[in-house]
């Protein structure tokens, strides 16, 4: 049956005794009683001692050990209640006695055994009997079944885990208090980064001196330097899967000297210029800035960041280009004949170049100039050949090596005729 301390003022309960002379035989007889508010009180306590709540308990199982000690030595056991007795016979007058008493109550365990509880104490002063009657007083005190409990300070020690091996180093501490005598209860907090360990409580020692030490382990987690995929029209997100390049497992707190020498190993950029490492946060590394990070409570993923691929240069056609004149016999038109600028007159070969431009400027008197490339009128249809007026441009990077091409014009009355070949 559980048991609490109860704080109460101290009960003085006193027992009268009455000495008896008799006439005849000059005995003396000793009688202890119990009153009605004395017994009131002492089941008051037996109760709160139970903490009986329910059914309230009779004084059946209150008894009070009396001993008288001195030139006399007696003892007897009678049931705490009102108007219980006892008596001592055969006392002398003129002996120095003086009495205990101890009041407890009987509670019967589960196993059957019965534990004595003890709940008042106390004794008288020493006084001789007289002749006659004698007044003795008995003075128990409150027997507390339980002892106060003592709140005390304890210390609490909290250890990180080092970032570069197993062992921890102290990081804060803290004073707490409980009851001496009692475990601990000590719990660990969420601490970003870092999983408590199983904490070891402690016993409360009443000096103070209990020191309860809770340790933290630095969270773990990946580092993934990835090389991006392509995605198109007929793939989604959830289809691609990046290409993972190298993947690291770093602690919490951890500052990571970033990788740039595993860029060689790809395969499939030989026409862009690796910059750096960029984060979801879009923080960019290069080799020259933000080349470190710390390692944060989540996993990182460092995409691979590259220049627009850059297009290869077409090569350079070298060739010369050769004109054949001919004019008719009945034309009298003048037309000017230049190469990128360069006048050529007659008929011959003149050096250029796979993007030149042959320009045919006719005599501007004429009002209307019909300009015709391989028989077809030139207009917006024909590619790489334009007409404006007496003006006609030839250019050489959409004609074909060794192909002859007739060129004409008329103009009024007036006729022109020639062929060009891209030799």
């Amino acid at each position: 049956m559980k048991k609490s301390f109860f704080v109460l003022l101290v009960f003085l309960c006193i027992f009268s005794s009455c000495s008896f002379i008799n006439s005849v035989t000059n005995s003396s007889y000793l009688t202890f009683s119990i009153d009605k508010e004395t017994a009131s009180t002492i089941k008051a306590y037996r109760d709160a001692v139970e903490e009986s709540e329910a059914v309230e308990q009779s004084t059946d199982n209150i008894f009070i050990d009396i001993s008288v000690y001195g030139d006399y030595e007696a003892e007897g056991t009678i049931p705490f209640k009102a108007d219980s007795k006892i008596t001592f016979s055969d006392l002398t007058p003129g002996f120095e006695v003086y009495a205990s008493g101890s009041v407890y109550y009987v509670e019967t365990l589960e196993d059957g055994t019965e534990k004595r509880i003890e709940l008042y104490s106390g004794k008288s002063e020493p006084m001789i009997l007289k002749v006659g009657s004698n007044q003795m007083e008995l003075i128990l005190k409150k027997i507390s079944n339980e002892a106060e409990p003592q709140e005390v300070a304890f210390t609490v020690e909290y250890y990180l885990q080092n970032i570069d091996d197993d062992q921890y180093s102290l990081d804060k501490s803290e004073a707490l208090n409980g009851i001496a005598g009692k475990e601990t209860e000590v719990s660990a907090s969420s601490l970003e980064g870092f999983t408590a360990k199983e904490i070891t409580q402690q016993e409360i020692k009443a000096d103070g001196s209990t020191v309860v030490k809770v340790y933290y382990d630095r969270n773990i987690h990946k580092l993934y330097y990835v090389e991006p995929v392509e995605v198109t029209l007929d793939s989604s997100d959830e289809d691609v899967e990046p290409v993972i390049l190298l993947e690291e497992s770093y602690r919490y707190g951890t500052e990571v000297k970033l990788k740039f020498d595993i860029i060689v190993e790809i395969e499939g950029h030989e026409n862009s210029s690796f910059i750096g490492w960029y984060t979801e946060d879009e923080v960019i590394h290069t080799q020259e800035e933000e080349n470190t990070l710390t390692m944060g409570d989540e996993d990182i993923f460092l995409i691979a960041l590259w220049t627009e691929p850059e297009e290869p240069e077409e090569p350079k056609e070298s060739a010369s280009i050769s004109f054949t004149i001919v004019q008719d016999e009945v034309s009298d038109i003048s037309v000017e004949v230049t190469v990128d600028d360069t006048e050529f007159t007659g008929s011959g070969t003149i050096s250029g170049e796979a993007t030149s431009v042959i320009i045919f400027t006719a005599d501007d008197s004429c009002t209307s100039y019909t300009w015709k490339f391989n028989g077809e009128v030139v207009d917006t249809t024909i590619t790489d050949v334009v007409a404006e007026d007496n003006v006609l441009k030839v250019m050489m990077s959409g004609l074909s090596t060794g192909v002859i091409y007739d060129i004409s014009l008329l103009a009024d009355d007036y006729s022109y005729s020639a062929q060009i070949k891209k030799n």
